[in-house]
């Protein structure tokens, strides 16, 4: 499925989001040295396809995680704690603009699966959620 609605989405409903983009893993976003903060890189997730459930063609339910790579910096505080806060309201606005949203060629609405901590370094703190969605592949 293409991951580039999903940015599209967020550059729309997330503007506290100076710079969104696209990434083939988080690796390839924490190469990005110059971003600009806070930031958005969304990451192909694994996918999950379910038998065939058509006879003579194909139809199969495909189950598709996608991750959002948010980067933020508060230069009042190289500990974190003021770029963890930063990080909350971001957080908050990028779950009302996927959580429910059904993307182009998805069959289900968005829905939150997990979140966790991507890295801190160079005082950016790196954090990483995962969304999922459904969608059919037919052939």
């Amino acid at each position: 499925m293409d991951l580039h609605p999903i940015a599209q989405r967020i550059k729309t409903e997330v503007p506290a989001l100076t710079a969104i983009g696209l990434a083939g893993d988080f690796q390839s976003a924490l190469a990005n040295l110059r971003i600009q903060t806070p930031a958005a890189f969304v990451l192909p997730g694994p996918e999950r396809a379910g038998a065939n459930e058509v006879v003579g063609e194909i139809c199969q339910r495909v189950a598709l995680r996608f991750v959002v790579a948010l980067a933020v910096q508060n230069l009042r505080d190289m500990q974190g704690d003021a770029a963890q806060t930063d990080l909350d309201g971001i957080r908050k606005a990028l779950a009302a603009a996927l959580i429910g949203w059904i993307p182009p060629g998805a069959v289900y609405p968005v829905t939150y699966s997990s979140g966790r901590m991507g890295k801190w370094a160079d005082g950016v703190l790196w954090w990483l959620d995962e969304f999922d969605t459904i969608y059919y592949l037919r052939a």
